[in-house]
């Protein structure tokens, strides 16, 4: 969620992300990424870089409007990835793998 409380990701595996808004009094789903097998979303604490780690782990999609628009990382991330965290200034981003090491990634 951001630091504000207003804009909160969720998601859930073999289901849609959905965004709120509002502090969660509505949701919309992201319909342009469906069928992903989703392991975590982070979000940054102004709530506009959005985080989506999905296909078990195995890619990574992030928006930088707050869930408006989205686009595929096209730099190697390792499968398995279960978790994914981001800084609060949005420009790094961290994901745990279910063995192995922490993989960092710095954002533009």
């Amino acid at each position: 969620m951001s630091n504000d409380g207003q804009i909160i990701v969720a998601a859930a595996e073999d289901s849609n992300i959905v965004i709120s808004n509002d502090s969660g009094i509505s949701w919309n789903p992201v319909l342009t990424l469906q069928d992903k097998n989703w392991n975590s979303v982070a979000i940054s604490g102004d709530g506009m870089k959005v985080f989506a780690l999905g296909d078990y782990g195995a890619a990574l999609y992030y928006s930088e409007d707050s869930g408006k628009t989205w686009k595929k990382w096209n730099y190697l991330i390792n499968p398995g990835n279960t978790d994914l965290v981001v800084s609060n200034d949005g420009t790094k981003m961290f994901s745990i793998p279910l063995q192995g090491y922490l993989n960092s990634y710095a954002i533009n």
